[in-house]
């Protein structure tokens, strides 16, 4: 490929996708980027626009009506043309099987959807740059080829008359083979990696063939087994009529300068005790984030994590253990930094993690999604920081500090929010062991409350420091308890309480919540134990995080069986939120639940987006209305038409009816004569501790 393909006024990319809403976007993406775009829909038409237009990058989806994005790939590469053409492979597979399956067809990059069309633009330029660039440095390889071959580096020729060939002793040598063994031109491609074969093949073939020269390099690998980094050239031999009579070319053993190419810039780049990306490359890193930060609206976090107490010369085990507890933390802080904030909410890059100083990691955080997420990421790398690191059968306790800086606020530059980072760092460690700071105090409310909250949280999953509320479900008509609702609670250390909808939200975030549902469920089973099975359905919620996730099912199952509990006494509420987050998961682990003996209620009906006329498709058995709905039941018509008609149409299905919130007299009257099954709220009884609730069986409500 010649460098001067790419010095076009613009640049073509070819974008090649059926949907056409995902052209159009990839269009509006890369408009300012000062590219001419062409289209295809089809592989075929994808085949026809490349030879038509020769472009500079293609955009291409593995999913086509035609063919698959795979089989277009291998044909590009295969044409002389658009054999090295980058290719960016834009789809919503995302296994390694696709994956591998792109990169081994000739993909340059992959990229999945949903796209991030920001930075999939960033990432065209890149690679428009890069293939510029590369085309370059083909074309002067190509110049020094001449003169290693003048100077015989290695040589090779082929008589196509007679069909000789000849190698020098240094090429022989290259290729891992003797003087003694017969020479052939194929042995450059037999050798070559399965992904390079054929390029280097079809070099070969044009040579012979059609007299083209030719210049690449080719990873190869000898007899022996040894790998090696090749460069090949090839020039054809014509006699004066232009008739090819052979070709002859040069062979160089590049594996050496590229070996010492990698060391260097791994070695200005990279720390050698943990592998991690160094101060420099960190700024570099810092510096491209501050950019794209003023091009795209949005702001980055630096965030520092200090080890005060990991010193050389208060370790017990010395440098090398102090290597080795470094190394550890790495190893665990890379984990979570690949793992980035854990939520499809957040659409920018994983964090990028570095080793900032002797005893300092740091993270450059692009597109922050809120503080509440930026603290949820600090807490738990301090977390995985603090644990103790065994090293020499000695247990090495490390104390972490972390201070966090925000662009554009703490600072214009990466200097700026590494010097404003290291400063809330410092405050930190003088505030004391698993502290953490913002850089700016007015910041630090909201991130220091949700902080607390997870400590909290921690401490009492940890230590069993929950308490259980029961909330009682009367019968509409009897008046008499039916049921309940379990309740976790948790307070702060000085006996405040912390809302459920403030750290249920804190536990899914951590990943804790699963722990805390296993917490409801065995406490549940342990009040069936200790009451007796006469005791009335005790309901327990699920989280849409859990109920997204398969398994959950299962899970509870287990749980129950395990404690000896039959699931005729347990239920399951959830919000129709988590069954919209996940349907076909969601949906299938309530079923299994359900086929299983325990009844599933559908809560805070009418808030969210299902439907009456979806209700049917849905495995519940209890609907319960929203208070929004119930509180003006005796008040507002169009509230008790709606009340009415949900009513109707769940008895109609074989579904339960609850209201809940009820909290006057009256409410519960209304509710009542529109048959309503039961009721749940203030007026009739609040949350209250287990012995409390219990005790209110057989009592007339709404006495409290």
């Amino acid at each position: 490929m010649s460098a001067q393909w790419f010095w076009r006024s613009q640049p073509i990319v070819l974008v090649v996708d059926d949907d056409p809403t995902t052209r159009l976007l990839a269009n509006a993406a890369l408009r300012r980027l000062d590219v001419d775009i062409v289209e295809a829909a089809t592989g075929a038409e994808a085949l026809s626009q490349a030879r038509r237009h020769r472009p500079n990058l293609v955009l291409l989806d593995v999913g086509l009506p035609d063919t698959s994005g795979f089989q277009v790939c291998e044909q590009l590469r295969s044409d002389q043309d658009s054999s090295e053409v980058p290719i960016l492979f834009v789809t919503g597979l995302d296994d390694l099987k696709s994956i591998h399956r792109a990169y081994e067809t000739g993909a340059t990059d992959f990229m999945t959807k949903p796209v991030n069309w920001s930075i999939l633009a960033e990432r065209v330029r890149y690679m428009l740059r890069s293939a510029r660039e590369h085309a370059l440095l083909r074309d002067r390889e190509e110049q020094l080829a001449v003169a290693q071959r003048a100077a015989k580096l290695g040589s090779w020729r082929v008589d196509l008359q007679s069909g000789s060939c000849e190698a020098s002793t240094s090429t022989l040598g290259m290729l891992g083979l003797t003087d003694s063994t017969p020479f052939d031109i194929n042995r450059f491609s037999e050798g070559a990696q399965a992904a390079d074969r054929p390029r280097v093949e079809r070099a070969l073939h044009n040579l012979t063939n059609d007299g083209r020269s030719f210049r690449l390099d080719f990873r190869y690998r000898t007899p022996e087994g040894s790998e090696r980094f090749l460069a090949l050239s090839g020039d054809a031999h014509l006699d004066a009529s232009g008739a090819l009579l052979g070709c002859a070319g040069g062979c160089q053993d590049l594996t050496e300068r590229k070996m010492r190419d990698d060391q260097l810039r791994f070695l200005t780049s990279y720390d050698p005790v943990t592998g991690l990306a160094n101060r420099s490359l960190f700024e570099e890193h810092l510096a491209s984030a501050v950019r794209h930060d003023a091009a795209n609206d949005v702001q980055s976090a630096v965030i520092l994590v200090t080890l005060p107490n990991l010193r050389i010369d208060t370790l017990p085990v010395g440098a090398r253990g102090a290597d080795q507890v470094l190394q550890e933390i790495a190893a665990r802080l890379s984990h979570l930094a690949a793992a980035g904030f854990g939520s499809s909410d957040h659409d920018g890059p994983p964090p990028v993690l570095a080793r900032t100083g002797e005893h300092e990691f740091g993270l450059v955080v692009r597109d922050v999604p809120d503080l509440g997420a930026l603290g949820d990421l600090v807490s738990t790398i301090q977390f995985a920081a603090c644990q103790p690191v065994t090293v020499d059968q000695r247990r090495i306790a490390t104390m972490t500090a972390a201070g966090v800086a925000l662009h554009p606020q703490d600072g214009p530059s990466a200097s700026a929010l590494i010097a404003a980072a290291g400063h809330a760092a410092r405050t930190a460690e003088q505030t004391g062991v698993g502290s953490w700071h913002f850089f700016d105090v007015s910041q630090q409310v909201a991130a220091r409350r949700r902080l607390s909250v997870v400590t909290r949280l921690r401490e009492a999953l940890e230590n069993g420091d929950i308490d259980l509320a029961l909330q009682a479900k009367f019968d509409a008509a009897a008046r008499r308890i039916c049921g309940f609702e379990a309740l976790a609670r948790l307070k702060t250390a000085d006996g405040q309480s912390i809302s459920p909808a403030e750290f249920v939200p804190v536990a899914e975030s951590i990943g804790v919540i699963d722990r805390l549902s296993d917490w409801v469920f065995d406490r549940v089973a342990q009040i069936y134990i200790e009451s007796g099975p006469s005791l009335p359905p005790i309901a327990a919620n699920l989280s849409p995080v859990q109920l997204g996730r398969p398994g959950i099912a299962e899970r509870i199952l287990g749980r129950l069986e395990g404690c000896g509990v039959g699931t005729n006494n347990v239920q399951v509420e959830v919000t129709e939120s988590a069954l919209l987050d996940h349907p076909d998961v969601a949906v299938a682990e309530l079923a299994l639940l359900r086929d299983n003996g325990v009844s599933i209620a559908l809560d805070d009906f009418g808030t969210g987006y299902a439907s009456l006329s979806t209700l049917h498709q849905l495995p519940i058995d209890i609907l319960k209305i929203d208070r929004s709905f119930v509180m003006e039941v005796d008040s507002d018509d169009r509230a008790a038409t709606v009340v009415r008609s949900v009513v109707d149409l769940a008895h109609g299905l074989g579904i339960e009816v609850v209201a809940e919130g009820v909290e006057t007299e009256k409410q519960a009257d209304v509710l009542t004569q529109m048959k309503v099954d039961q009721l749940q709220g203030y007026w009739l009884a609040r949350p209250a501790p287990i012995d409390d609730a219990l005790s209110l069986i057989g009592a007339d409500p709404g006495r409290d």
